[in-house]
């Protein structure tokens, strides 16, 4: 028996056997990949910063990606990887059942979590999807200002850097406790196995910093009702490299997104989708 489930048992089969299809395999390793991509974007933004090159787009880091030779192409490219490992995801968690995970609590335990990733893919390809249609888009200042200018939308920015915040220690708590190396990435014994444990261990540690870093800053911009410091990835890490210490943290954030990139680029390799 598998206990109480939101699914019947003949519809998690019917998922089980379409997440194993290899057209979703390959979508899948593909965005495992692609969501690494997205970390080097990232990382290219903070270099732009410790450049001068980039003094905070209000189009943020996928819309300028589109306004590259060939940005609009690889957008649409990431988005296509990014929404199908968004629903290979959300086919495993509707497949979770009792083999799967014996116990009743672990299998809840790993429906929300699949579901949970579902859905930051599923957001992540969208938004892949609006920048190359909109490439220029520059509503995300203008939309800050706008909520700064309300005690609720100030709670909500506020809320939104806390959760950042959180989201990067259990990131560093990840990358030091090595729980990435589970059932699911299992590289070969010897050299793979040491250099995945080596990259995740510095990439989940550094994308942790890089979160908490920006998490913060926007939690304390929506407390001083800083728009600069609230209008995107741009925006906040300029306002970033205008304090003290700031061009050290910007190192960090840009190693700690290339670190984690390169973990995603092996994830996707090694990961088993079995």
């Amino acid at each position: 028996m598998d206990g109480p489930s939101w699914f019947p048992r003949r519809i998690r089969r019917r998922a089980r056997e379409a997440a194993d299809s290899r057209a979703l395999h390959v979508l899948g390793r593909a965005g495992i990949a692609a969501s690494g991509v997205l970390n080097l974007v990232a990382a290219a933004v903070v270099i732009g910063v410790l450049a001068g090159t980039d003094r905070g787009s209000q189009g943020g880091a996928l819309q300028q990606l589109a306004q590259i030779p060939g940005g609009v192409v690889l957008l649409a490219v990431l988005a296509i990887c990014l929404l199908g490992l968004a629903v290979w995801m959300a086919l495993l968690a509707i497949a979770v059942g009792h083999r799967t995970a014996p116990r009743t609590r672990a299998r809840w335990r790993l429906r929300a979590r699949r579901g949970g990733l579902a859905l930051v893919y599923a957001a992540l390809g969208i938004a892949a999807v609006n920048a190359a249609f909109d490439p220029r888009a520059t509503g995300t200042r203008s939309a800050t200002s706008w909520l700064l200018e309300r005690w609720w939308g100030i709670a909500l920015l506020f809320a939104v850097g806390a959760g950042i915040a959180i989201a990067g220690l259990v990131f560093a708590a990840i990358g030091v406790r090595r729980t990435f190396l589970n059932r699911d990435l299992d590289p070969p014994a010897g050299r793979p196995r040491r250099v995945v444990a080596i990259v995740g261990v510095t990439g989940y540690i550094g994308r942790g910093i890089a979160f908490l870093v920006v998490g913060v800053l926007i939690a304390v911009g929506a407390l001083t009702t800083d728009p600069t410091a609230t209008s995107g990835l741009g925006g906040a890490l300029v306002h970033l490299a205008g304090s003290p210490f700031g061009i050290a943290l910007l190192v960090v954030v840009a190693a700690g997104c290339v670190a984690y990139a390169g973990f995603m680029m092996l994830k996707a390799r090694y990961t088993d989708l079995a």
